[in-house]
């Protein structure tokens, strides 16, 4: 039998230290799930083979929610689809007719997460995806050092990801940055090379 765990993301500093405290290390609920934005919603901690103790010391933790399922993969799933999301494994692939939610681009589009913001053709539109930036946008995978694409307010990058606990770092202007300011929230919405990024060196 497997389970999972899930906590919104304003919990997820709270839970992992919960977990830390009781000798479960500090890197729980690892798998971001989407529902409705270009960022994580969700952070999942997947769990196989059962462990009642471990089970336990996650269900006790304040909006935490466990979920029991038979094997791991359809867990997943069904948590996802519980939340009401998707997460990068179960994401269909972008193309045809789509509707919001996450997606998976095609391998020649690069094969990286999108949030779809309403529907559209993909037959119709089947230029450079930023070139629709009202119809979908590009989801956020915390940890992944993509280029830069202009943020809006529901997706600013972060001088501290909930996931990572480091600043976002992309690629722009052939180098690699971090974000070193951000607002009294901790976003981040300018360009680097203008304002509050630190250059880390050529991208590779």
């Amino acid at each position: 039998m497997s389970w999972t765990a899930e906590t919104p993301l304003a919990n997820l500093a709270a839970a992992r230290a919960a977990l830390a405290a009781q000798g479960h290390g500090p890197n729980n609920f690892i798998v971001p799930v989407y529902s409705g934005g270009a960022m994580p919603a969700m952070a999942v901690l997947r769990h196989y083979p059962n462990d009642p103790v471990f089970r336990a010391h996650c269900a006790a933790i304040p909006g935490v929610t466990v979920r029991d399922y038979g094997q791991l993969v359809i867990g997943m799933d069904a948590t996802a689809a519980a939340i009401g999301g998707r997460w990068g494994g179960n994401a269909p692939l972008l193309q045809g007719q789509v509707t919001p939610g996450l997606y998976r681009a095609i391998p020649a589009d690069g094969g990286l997460l999108w949030n779809v913001i309403q529907p559209f053709d993909r037959t119709v539109f089947n230029l450079v995806l930023t070139t629709y930036p009202a119809l979908c946008q590009r989801a956020r995978t915390p940890g992944e050092i993509a280029p830069w694409v202009q943020p809006t307010a529901e997706n600013p990058f972060k001088l501290l990801e909930p996931f990572t606990q480091q600043p976002d770092r992309v690629i722009h202007l052939g180098q690699r940055w971090r974000v070193s300011q951000a607002d009294g929230a901790g976003n981040n919405t300018w360009e680097p090379g203008a304002f509050g990024w630190i250059s880390e060196g050529a991208a590779a």
